[in-house]
């Protein structure tokens, strides 16, 4: 019974249900319609009756579904301790109803579910210690048979388990991208007043010596005509060198380097915990090839933080006839050759719209091997490649 976490920034807290929205439980994509689905467990009720359980006392049962549906919708807009009220109204639904149906464990099980998902491990296991501890008491005295308490201390300890594991993974993600997001203003903050340098620097001094040079020559037009033809020719060389310089510039802004992102790579992977080793070349790449080689990089070690529960990470790049970069981990494999994934499809549609290749394998259970060859002389631009580039 997996529960969605949600990570402890005000800004992901949701309003509650009787919200203008007026829903039952968060609108979130990657939510969807699972916490409809999870009620089906509560079939799990009807347990007793199919085992001959004479049918006369159902309204207990049926009062318990009734207390427990709205607090059960009200625990998914709840997160860290905020979830302890909602765990122990679930509980003691479920203690209060066990005398009448033993098929109520299952709201034990909700309720260990929903305390896998507060922050503090120490927090999570005591509470679900007592929840069992108490359900177990409950059972040896009523004389239930051991596998009824049995069965529930399994399920439950494995399931708030696995939700406090997940929780803490996606806690930790969420800092990653809070941690990457601080990485990434403080660079453009820095390139920005860099640019602003630079252009101050070069634009600054060209055109004082255009100006100046321009007012000579026009004063000099009547005087000596043909040094005032030099003063245009020399404005004239200067305004080109400028214009050379500037479109430098430029192509220098738009291009995404290859080292920088590796930087950035390596501070995401590190907040993961994943090694990474590199060999780059120090060849300098065109701007096209440079930035596709920097984009297909950062979504090849996005995606092996999410998805590849990898331990270390290797990057090599090599440029001869052709740059060749190749991206390798050691993690569970299984990533589709197809292209089929956002991340996959946007790398391979960049490198093939550079004349290039992209080959991955990615056996299940036995790492990923992404290789990207791009020729030097790419047919297409920048300009056109900066249009292409997709979410991960």
């Amino acid at each position: 019974m997996n529960q969605r976490i949600e990570s402890e920034t005000p800004a992901t807290r949701r309003p509650p249900p009787w919200s203008g929205r007026g829903r039952l439980y968060p609108d979130d994509p990657d939510l969807g319609y699972m916490p409809v689905y999870l009620l089906g467990h509560l079939a799990f009720l009807t347990m007793p009756w199919l085992f001959g359980k004479p049918m006369a006392e159902v309204w207990p049962t049926l009062v318990a579904v009734a207390a427990f549906l709205p607090i059960y919708f009200r625990a998914w807009w709840l997160s860290g301790r905020d979830l302890l009220p909602a765990v122990a109204l679930i509980a003691l639904i479920g203690m209060l109803t066990i005398p009448y149906n033993w098929g109520a464990n299952v709201f034990i099980i909700y309720a260990c579910a929903f305390a896998g998902l507060m922050p503090q491990s120490r927090d999570y296991m005591i509470c679900v210690a007592l929840i069992l501890l108490a359900f177990i008491a409950e059972c040896r005295f009523l004389g239930y048979p051991p596998v009824v308490d049995g069965v529930t201390l399994i399920v439950a300890t494995i399931v708030a388990a696995s939700n406090h594991s997940d929780h803490q993974r996606r806690r930790r993600n969420a800092m990653l991208r809070l941690s990457q997001d601080e990485v990434e203003r403080l660079a453009r903050l820095a390139e920005r007043e860099r640019i602003a340098r630079d252009l101050h620097d070069l634009l600054g001094h060209t055109l004082s010596v255009v100006a100046l040079k321009s007012d000579l020559a026009r004063r000099l037009c009547d005087l000596d005509p043909l040094r005032a033809r030099s003063e245009i020719a020399e404005v004239e060389k200067v305004a080109r060198e400028a214009l050379a310089q500037v479109r430098g510039a430029v192509a220098g802004i738009r291009a995404a380097g290859l080292r920088t992102e590796i930087a950035r790579v390596r501070l995401m992977l590190e907040a993961a915990d994943l090694a990474l080793e590199t060999e780059i070349s120090d060849e300098p790449l065109p701007v096209a090839v440079e930035t596709a080689l920097a984009f297909v990089l950062r979504e090849a070690c996005t995606n092996i933080v999410r998805h590849a529960r990898a331990q270390r990470v290797r990057v090599a790049l090599t440029v001869g006839e052709s740059a060749r970069l190749r991206i390798t981990d050691d993690g569970r494999g299984g990533a589709a050759d197809g292209g089929n994934s956002n991340g996959l499809r946007g790398m391979r549609e960049r490198v093939e719209q550079l004349s290039g290749a992209l080959s991955i394998d990615s056996r299940p259970g036995r790492g990923t091997d992404l290789q990207i060859e791009l020729p030097l002389d790419p047919q297409d631009g920048s300009d056109a490649l900066s249009l292409r580039v997709r979410p991960g």
